[in-house]
């Protein structure tokens, strides 16, 4: 791993069905995120997704691209900054901000952010990882 290089992306449309999978698993039930009757009387005008299935896919994005070491070791430290609504694409990415090694781990910290098909950022922060040396 290497000082600012990119992280493996991902993207994903967060459709509304996708939005109630979340709500019956998460058991959050928030009308703002299931009812879109409710949801036009709202300033956000329409549904939004859930912050935390929106950080689910940065959680996602860093196991894909440290595996073990993320579920371990990996610490995040985020801002929600815009909704999503209903139907929209987001893509996470990252990119390598900081690497400090010994003989025996490697600590690597990313900034992280999820941005919006329409872009503007949902999610920005870092993350902190230890991979240990074998």
């Amino acid at each position: 791993m290497k000082l600012d290089q990119k992280l493996q992306s991902i993207s994903k449309l967060i459709d509304q069905k996708m939005i109630q999978e979340y709500a019956s698993l998460s058991g959050d039930h928030n009308p703002i995120h299931i009812d879109q009757e409710f949801a036009k009387t709202t300033d956000f005008g329409k549904t939004i997704a859930h912050g935390m299935l929106l950080l689910s896919m940065i959680s996602e994005m860093m196991l894909i691209n440290f595996g073990d070491s993320w579920l371990n070791s990996g610490k995040l430290k985020i801002k929600f900054r815009n909704p999503l609504f209903a139907g929209q694409n987001v893509e996470c990415k990252g990119k390598i901000n900081r690497v400090e090694s010994d003989s025996k781990r490697s600590l690597i910290e990313c900034e992280v952010v999820c941005n919006s098909d329409d872009g503007k950022v949902l999610i920005s922060g870092t993350t902190k990882i230890n991979i240990e040396e074998r």
